[in-house]
């Protein structure tokens, strides 16, 4: 996903690429779980489960 983002948002204007970057955002969080798990480990200081 980051390779994908990484290509489309390429001659993008700023406003255009922060929107692409946002949906791409929401589509991580909405398809896994692993995200979550992250960011709830790093505010416990705790290795992820993954």
């Amino acid at each position: 996903m980051i390779k994908s983002v990484t290509y489309q948002g390429q001659g993008l204007s700023l406003a255009d690429g922060l929107a692409l970057e946002g949906m791409a955002f929401v589509q991580l969080f909405a398809t896994s779980d692993h995200p979550r798990q992250g960011i709830q480990a790093f505010k416990e200081k705790k290795q992820p489960d993954f």
